[in-house]
């Protein structure tokens, strides 16, 4: 009950893809082939990865190089993605095999609550084994480590700055999902690139995931912002004799720790995919999206898509333990009033599976000096207070960008004011 045929095209893409390589590692484990060349030529890549190593057909010892060559010759084209799913289906195939014919042997007598304890247990054992578990005596040292470097300052939370979210939240940590929920044109994707761009500048490493728009469109924002040059003009093109060629060369050097993904059609495996890779090569600390609805996903009806997509991300900051920030749609119901939980679009899902959700909602469109008030609102914080008492940004449209105002709500507590260095 095997698929060499998929096993094969999967050692083939290994050798020749590097892309690919990383996301096959980050899906398939060494149990879901059957054929020894290529659980050998899988060890040899996982490794290789891990380690930050080239691989290829040349790195192999010279015996394997051969039966790889001879094992690959007869290969077709074939899509990875069809072929790392073939794979996964035999290997779950045989598993539900192997523990039928153990269970069939148990069946013939015995206890029928203890026969279904055993089954169980069988099944279970099967599943993946990568996954860590702590110790008792591990989980209080891991603590007592996380408590101190808290005390110096040496978190690994991604701060904000804007300061009633960072002292209600305390920045968002590893393995929490946040959602910055809205309605659109509101400002949800400046909100995300603002935050993003924040934490980088504070050395955090960043991946900002775009469904929505190009990696070219996302570094016109930024220039826009940082250069306080219009977004027109970027589009129009400058030349070097033009005096703003200058601002525009030191917004870009700004752009550190900042990468992009975009592509046609973006999926968790994806995401999963480039994630895994960055934390091997140039280290990763936090991941947005944008935006939620946006993300490729399977499901019967659309409820059912973006309950899985929200699982999904949430799945990826707890396997990565990094924080997952994901831009969110308000359903239409929320226009011209203040948004509730109950309003985010197309699974309440979403709601059960983040750790916070920020609520930006206009209370008017009227603009002062070609800046809005954006209302503010935590809906949720699992580790926590929420609020929704007035708290509000500037946000200055033309330039992508949200500021603090200055005349601060008596309720508001005076916090840290975070800046750029």
């Amino acid at each position: 009950m095997n698929d060499l045929t998929a096993e094969k095209s999967i050692i083939n893409q290994l050798l020749n893809d590097k892309d690919f390589l990383f996301e096959a590692i980050t899906r398939l484990t060494l149990l879901d082939f059957t054929d020894i060349t290529c659980q050998k030529v899988f060890t040899r890549a996982d490794k290789a990865v891990k380690k930050n190593k080239p691989f290829s057909l040349m790195s192999l010892p010279e015996t394997l190089r051969i039966k790889v060559v001879k094992l690959t010759a007869d290969v077709i084209d074939y899509t990875s993605n069809g072929s790392i799913e073939a794979i996964q289906q035999a290997s779950y195939r045989r598993k539900v095999a192997t523990v039928s014919q153990q269970i069939s042997a148990l069946s013939q007598d015995g206890d029928i609550e203890e026969l279904k304890a055993k089954a169980t247990e069988l099944f279970d054992s099967g599943e993946d084994t990568t996954v860590e578990t702590l110790s008792p005596s591990s989980a209080e040292a891991s603590y007592l480590e996380i408590l101190k470097n808290r005390k110096t300052n040496k978190t690994t939370a991604c701060s904000l700055e804007f300061r009633q979210l960072q002292e209600s939240t305390l920045g968002f940590s590893p393995g929490e999902m946040i959602v910055v929920a809205a309605r659109p044109s509101v400002g949800k994707t400046a909100l995300l690139e603002n935050m993003a761009y924040f934490q980088a500048r504070k050395g955090k490493k960043v991946l900002f995931v775009s469904a929505e728009m190009t990696a070219q469109s996302i570094i016109d924002r930024q220039v826009c912002r940082l250069a306080d040059i219009s977004f027109g003009k970027l589009r129009e093109g400058i030349s070097e004799t033009d005096p703003d060629y200058a601002k525009v060369q030191r917004a870009l050097e700004k752009r550190k720790n900042f990468t992009i993904l975009d592509a046609g059609s973006i999926t968790i495996n994806l995401i999963r995919s480039k994630i895994h890779r960055l934390k091997i090569t140039e280290g990763l600390d936090i991941v947005y999206v944008d935006y939620l609805q946006k993300i490729t996903g399977e499901g019967k009806s659309e409820y059912e898509r973006v309950s899985r997509i929200s699982n999904g991300l949430k799945a990826l900051a707890l396997d990565f333990n990094i924080p997952i920030v994901s831009a969110c749609q308000y359903n239409r119901v929320a226009d011209g009033r203040k948004p509730k939980l109950s309003d985010l679009r197309d699974s309440g899902q979403i709601e059960q599976d983040c750790d916070v959700v920020i609520s930006l909602w206009p209370e008017d469109t009227e603009e002062v000096s070609g800046k809005k008030k954006i209302n503010v609102d935590l809906l949720k914080s699992r580790n926590g207070r929420t609020w929704s008492n007035g708290y509000q940004l500037w946000f200055k449209g033309s330039r992508f960008s949200f500021h603090e105002i200055l005349n601060i709500p008596v309720d508001i507590p005076q916090l840290i004011n975070y800046k750029e260095d």
